[in-house]
């Protein structure tokens, strides 16, 4: 029987399919040896291992309308879009709290949330086992956009989105010994991201040369990582959820009609993950 990884992209809000994708796998019992959760994916891949169904949901939709926690005034008093302060710390061990206790003792599934490494621009994978306060950081460091949200520090290296290094982890996965897996990913099929070698101003990131690279690299090795994903896709090797077009929903999405219906097209479409387990000799 295969080792079969589970591996989410990023995307801000558009998260919430994903969400709903992870709360199906969560309602019936479906096991991942490996997960790699990528920016807001790494929510997804926390409450997974958490086993906390419908927290995700929570926090991008119910918990959004009450304290609206995307803004441009977090942007001028906390340099950050997102107030991950409320998000994070907040969030995590008062409002809604998140089972740290539960998420530590996951002996079953192996979980890696990537960041970026500005210093050496490569994809740093994390594991975290004790620390609250560190696994709050490390999250913060892969969903840190740059220019919209601070670098944050991770073992004195400055971080951010683990987007801009591994967009979508498939091949580390492969590495961790997953012959097949499953992919979820934020835009629909057919998307190409038109953001190739984008042009920086020089006085962005001049201070980390190889981050700034892969921040104007970026779009393309995204393209690369589709096409990659869709040839695996046609040879059965791995099986991907995809929200379908058009793609109504942003980044910064702050219409929770529109957030609802994603996450419900993500549990619905959930449900051929049967098939493909069955396929693998599994449940």
């Amino acid at each position: 029987m295969d080792k079969i990884g589970l591996v989410l992209e990023g995307g801000g809000m558009r998260c919430v399919f994903t969400a709903g994708v992870v709360d199906y796998f969560m309602d019936h019992n479906i096991v991942f040896p490996y997960v790699a959760g990528v920016s807001a994916g790494a929510g997804n891949a926390l409450c997974y291992l958490a086993h906390q169904p419908r927290r995700e949901k929570q926090c991008l939709i119910d918990l959004y309308e009450k304290y609206h926690y995307i803004s441009l005034k977090n942007l001028i008093v906390k340099h950050s879009l997102f107030d991950f302060d409320l998000v994070f710390d907040e969030f995590s061990k008062n409002i809604l709290p998140f089972d740290f206790d539960t998420f530590f003792n996951n002996k079953e599934t192996e979980c890696e949330i990537v960041t970026s490494n500005c210093v050496t621009g490569e994809a740093n994978y994390y594991s975290e086992h004790e620390s609250p306060d560190r696994l709050n950081q490390i999250c913060k460091a892969s969903c840190s956009l740059p220019v919209i949200m601070p670098m944050r520090v991770v073992d004195g290296y400055p971080m951010l989105d683990g987007g801009i290094s591994d967009p979508v982890p498939l091949q580390r996965a492969i590495s961790k010994g997953c012959k097949r897996n499953v992919v979820v990913l934020t835009r629909p099929y057919g998307h190409v991201s038109k953001l190739t070698n984008l042009p920086l101003p020089s006085f962005l990131f001049h201070k980390y040369p190889k981050i700034r690279a892969k921040m104007i690299d970026r779009g393309k090795r995204y393209n690369e990582q589709l096409r990659m994903i869709e040839e695996m896709e046609r040879k059965g090797e791995v099986l991907v959820f995809r929200p379908k077009a058009p793609m109504m929903v942003s980044t910064v999405e702050r219409n929770t009609d529109r957030l609802r219906q994603l996450y419900a097209e993500g549990y619905e479409a959930a449900k051929t993950i049967h098939a493909f387990l069955a396929d693998n000799g599994t449940k």
